[in-house]
């Protein structure tokens, strides 16, 4: 049976993929698309905590206001979420404009951190 662990997991996960995956090459738009994804399923994992109902979105502001209708305090994660937002498209399809370099692997990398992190906190 899924839980919220299993969330946590699966963002945890793509953390370290996208770490690992930016020590290769930091311009990888595979990298950046897990940081995203890391900040997407713990939300989404907090919210399963929460016995919310789970919607099919990418939209991490719209998990945030979710996440903040039930504790205020998710309100922090605004910038973070506003910088990963747009990698969930931007990263997996080509064509798309994207200036991805290494401060900014490296910026999406300490954000999904400081989400998961802040989301875990919430769980203890």
């Amino acid at each position: 049976m899924e839980s919220y662990r299993d969330w946590f997991e699966s963002a945890k996960q793509d953390l370290r993929l996208a770490e690992l995956a930016s020590k290769i090459d930091p311009t990888l738009k595979v990298a950046i698309f897990h940081t995203q994804q890391c900040a997407e399923k713990v939300l989404k994992g907090y919210l399963f905590y929460k016995n919310q109902p789970l919607q099919k979105t990418h939209d991490l502001l719209a998990l945030m206001e979710r996440c903040s209708s039930i504790d205020v305090e998710f309100d922090a994660l605004q910038t973070p979420l506003e910088f990963l937002n747009p990698f969930a498209i931007e990263s997996r399809y080509p064509g798309i404009s994207s200036d991805f370099n290494e401060n900014v692997m490296k910026e999406a990398i300490v954000y999904a951190q400081e989400v998961l992190t802040f989301v875990q906190n919430k769980i203890i």
